[in-house]
């Protein structure tokens, strides 16, 4: 049995251009494993999808993405010993990257057409076989400067007849 998880240290939901995500991966083996090496793959990534009337009552569909940054961690890596084999254990494996400054916030389109993703990829790279991965969504926020934008500072009214109406507001 092969279990590989995420221990992250900040909060994956409130992710921030320009901070820090630090953790560890932890790797949990109870057979040998034959791993060539172990990486981290922070990833961010857009895709849109939408279309558009070609005339005659007919549409075309058009779509792309777009990668905003994407890296490789080497965590582990035999590298006195090739052929190393890692044998049966608990594994940790620390890491830290910083976002790039320029992120946009995560976003997805409640139509599905359009999504601004981060995630962490894991992989055991297994020799001969079938590797072993583990993905963690990550969420990034806008930063707001309460100096610099005036209107955020202003005090929200809300008008509205219906009684169903339920509203949350809430500050990190």
């Amino acid at each position: 049995m092969k279990n590989l998880s995420f221990e992250l240290y900040n909060n994956p939901e409130r992710c921030y251009p320009g901070s820090a995500m630090a953790g560890q991966l932890i790797l949990e083996t109870t057979k040998p494993i034959n791993c060539s090496k172990i990486t981290i793959e922070p990833n961010g990534l857009s895709k849109v999808f939408f279309y558009r009337s070609i005339g005659h009552g007919r549409s075309r569909g058009y779509s792309n993405q777009e990668k905003y940054f994407s890296g490789s961690i080497i965590l582990y890596e035999p590298v006195d010993n090739p052929s190393a084999i890692l044998p049966p254990g608990k594994y940790s494996y620390p890491f830290r990257f910083l976002f790039p400054n320029n992120c946009v916030p995560t976003f997805n389109d409640p139509k599905g057409k359009a999504t601004v993703k981060y995630e962490l990829i894991a992989k055991v790279h297994i020799r001969r076989g079938r590797n072993l991965t583990k993905k963690q969504p990550l969420t990034v926020c806008p930063i707001l400067d309460f100096n610099t934008d005036l209107d955020l500072c202003r005090p929200v009214q809300l008008l509205s007849q219906n009684s169903e109406l339920q509203v949350t507001v809430s500050f990190f």
